[in-house]
């Protein structure tokens, strides 16, 4: 059961990582893209934020990676947004 539970977090995770990955691809490949507001990316960097410092102090590897990753991914955008 453990095992199962820890591969629903990861495949969740890997969904909801995934999704800004087509704005990205777009703005990158093909040059242009319809990038969300600036505003929806600060919020969720400062969501994601504290849900990172949620799994550390919860030691939840998962949500660590998750989370991380997310920062990532957001800074990105932030940066195409803010540079564009």
């Amino acid at each position: 059961m453990r095992k199962l539970e820890s591969t629903i977090g990861w495949v969740g995770m890997l969904l909801v990582q995934c999704a800004s990955f087509p704005a990205l691809y777009e703005l990158i490949i093909l040059g242009q893209a319809e990038l969300p507001p600036l505003s929806m990316v600060l919020m969720f960097q400062a969501g994601l934020a504290l849900y990172f410092w949620r799994a550390i102090l919860q030691k939840d590897f998962v949500y660590l990676v998750s989370n991380g990753l997310g920062f990532c991914v957001q800074t990105i955008l932030f940066c195409l947004i803010i540079f564009k």
